[in-house]
């Protein structure tokens, strides 16, 4: 727990004075709560099929973001009737249900930043694949003793 005095608190509440959006993602930043709330959304509303959609997730972490989601109101915990011992399942709020379209869309967002790596990784790597090839052809060519005894040129 932070103190209240501390540097970091102090620039967290300037940035929540400053933009909404700071505010915003705090409730929903960290690791594994965007993933908890799409997950609730497709119906896995228990902890334990959010244990098995999450695998990664330690119990503890799991219920702490739980925890914290419904501190923020973006789900709430439900007693399912007539099970013994009693279920727990977690609703998303009207907060929580405005969140799936941002969530979607940062999904999508992501997936096309992602290519956009995979492609100039796959440029960068095709350049020094190019680059290596011609200095294996010729390495006198470079002011350099080269020698590659384990691959032949051709």
């Amino acid at each position: 727990m932070r103190k209240e005095n501390s540097t970091n608190a102090i620039n967290e509440q300037f940035l929540f004075q400053i933009c909404e959006l700071n505010s915003a993602i705090a409730i929903i930043g960290g690791r594994w709560k965007s993933q908890i709330v799409y997950s609730i959304s497709q119906g896995n509303n228990r902890f334990h099929l959010l244990k098995k959609e999450l695998p990664n997730i330690s119990e503890q972490v799991l219920g702490r973001q739980l925890k914290e989601l419904e501190t923020h109101a973006v789900i709430v915990k439900k007693e399912i009737p007539e099970t013994i011992p009693v279920g727990i399942q977690y609703v998303l709020t009207n907060k929580g249900l405005d969140l799936i379209p941002i969530l979607e869309s940062l999904c999508d967002w992501g997936k096309r930043m992602l290519r956009v790596k995979r492609s100039r990784f796959a440029r960068r790597l095709s350049l020094w694949t190019v680059l290596l090839l011609n200095l294996m052809q010729y390495p006198a060519k470079l002011a350099l003793p080269i020698s590659f005894p384990y691959i032949s040129a051709r």
